[in-house]
């Protein structure tokens, strides 16, 4: 049990972890990765191909991840994939420094961060679960909701003001190194957060991953609720980076007014 001062400094760290975090997932949206890569002369053909890495991993690893997260310890898998976050964030800045093919360390950097954010989405929920007390999640979620939506909207917007003064390399490269920070600065926030159930794992449980899936189809409405999310997603997942892609091929807007207009999406 955590005392209250405990479960408050938890709940700082659970926040603070979140805005840093959704400050890089929302680069695929707001329009700063779609105009990085596009200043590195990538097509928007081979964009649209990058964009589409991401979701398309996350699908075959989160359930994996997710089981061997309770084998192996939440805190434990999630803090390694930061280190694979920070990796990617490294290469996707190497790509720009001219050292080898754009396009391959692209791929490697998205590879990187898809496999590393999967370690965390597939244990996040199970690790906030017995910190945050049943009366108040829905409480706490709408804090934690608006407040790094409110982050993310505030980077953009500062970030909209720099490309609109400069759009070099050089800038590119300073704000992605600003975001590098943030994503080192998660790794130590992400450590704050306790782990309250299953600290080392379940090493010992004799479940295998395949009876542990045929478990989690016999629970009610799980079927029905993915086919639900499924079908959200489907049809809406990629309207921000669609319009992205119009905003910069149809339109020609500038790199500051896509990503004026990315906001929108957040």
């Amino acid at each position: 049990m955590l005392t209250e001062q405990q479960r408050t400094r938890a709940f700082n760290a659970i926040i603070v972890t979140q805005c840093l975090g959704m400050v890089i997932q929302f680069l695929f949206q707001n329009g700063l990765y779609l105009n990085y890569f596009t200043k590195l002369g990538i097509s928007s053909s081979s964009i649209a191909m990058l964009f589409a890495l991401p979701p398309l991993l996350s699908g075959f690893l989160m359930l994996p991840l997710a089981f061997y997260s309770d084998r192996w310890g939440k805190k434990r898998i999630a803090l390694a994939g930061q280190f694979l976050i920070i990796a990617g964030q490294v290469i996707v800045m190497a790509a720009g420094w001219g050292i080898g093919s754009a396009m391959l360390l692209l791929v490697l950097s998205l590879v990187a961060f898809c496999v590393g954010s999967s370690m965390q989405g597939a244990s996040w929920f199970a690790l906030l679960n017995p910190i945050i007390p049943p009366a108040m999640r829905g409480r706490f979620f709408g804090r934690l909701r608006v407040t790094f939506i409110s982050v993310s909207i505030v980077f953009t917007m500062v970030v909209t003001r720099v490309l609109k003064m400069n759009e070099s390399m050089a800038t590119f490269q300073i704000l992605l190194g600003v975001v590098l920070a943030a994503t080192v600065a998660r790794y130590f926030t992400y450590a704050r957060i306790p782990e309250l159930e299953n600290q080392n794992g379940e090493a010992a449980h004799t479940v295998s991953f395949f009876e542990a899936c045929k478990g989690e189809l016999k629970v009610p409405g799980y079927i029905q609720f993915n086919g639900y999310v499924f079908l959200i997603t489907l049809f809406s997942g990629g309207i921000p980076i669609v319009f992205g892609f119009m905003q910069k091929d149809v339109f020609g807007f500038s790199p500051s007014q896509i990503m004026l207009v990315g906001n929108i999406f957040l």
